[in-house]
């Protein structure tokens, strides 16, 4: 009633960081991650427009959290290439059922847009989230076995590549850190976000490395709630 505030003030700031560039680097990485996106999920359009649509969400998700958390998603993606090649060539799986599954994959609701992390469900400790992206890595984007070799080969080439950039520095995780040692929040105790499990496993070991071992807790969707409520 006096006009004095309610609330302590709260200052929004946008800090940016450049990538790392060069022959191994983050540009590179996301460059070339980009153009895979592109050429294998318009085409894969065709087949099945909305399934196109979220698949190209999780990689892009991925790429802008961390290159740890994209280079899970490569593993991923080249595992589940291997599994349906090696089927296709042992004619477990025919050409035609593969076309049929693909023109049959649902439009499911993008978890991350729709859900908080409280209103996930858990199955065998993973978050909703994480199940549906491994619906959506399995679902190729091919009309023949050609196809799935040639994009085997070049998911094989992004997870190389992005196994280079992951033993590098990485340029948010140093813009964290010389955030973390300035005087202004050396001791204070901090709050970091992210989409991604992988990304906060990534975190975790980072700030470790650090010096903050032993000094880190971290809460994510798969935790039963009285662990993450203690």
């Amino acid at each position: 009633m006096d006009g004095s505030p309610l609330y302590p003030k709260r200052v929004s700031d946008t800090l940016t960081y450049d990538l790392t560039q060069g022959e191994v680097s983050e540009q590179r990485l996301y460059g070339e991650t980009t153009e895979y996106l592109q050429s294998v999920y318009n085409k894969a359009k065709v087949l099945n427009q909305s399934a196109a649509r979220l698949a190209m969400g999780v990689f892009q998700r991925r790429l802008a959290s961390s290159t740890y958390a994209l280079l899970r998603s490569f593993e991923r993606r080249l595992e589940k290439l291997e599994a349906i090649i090696g089927d296709l060539i042992s004619g477990k799986l025919p050409i035609e059922e593969l076309l049929i599954r693909q023109r049959r994959l649902s439009e499911d609701d993008d978890v991350f847009e729709s859900l908080t992390a409280d209103d996930e469900s858990m199955e065998e400790g993973l978050e909703q989230n994480q199940i549906a992206e491994e619906r959506l890595l399995q679902a190729v984007v091919a009309a023949s076995l050609a196809d799935l070799e040639a994009e085997k080969e070049q998911v094989q080439h992004l997870l190389d590549l992005a196994r280079q950039v992951n033993d590098l520095p990485a340029s948010k995780f140093e813009k964290l850190r010389e955030q973390i040692q300035t005087p202004q929040f050396a001791g204070e105790k901090l709050i970091l976000f992210t989409e991604h499990r992988d990304t906060l496993q990534f975190l975790v070991r980072r700030l470790e490395g650090l010096g903050f071992t032993g000094q880190v807790a971290q809460i994510h969707g798969g935790m039963p709630y009285t662990e993450r409520e203690a």
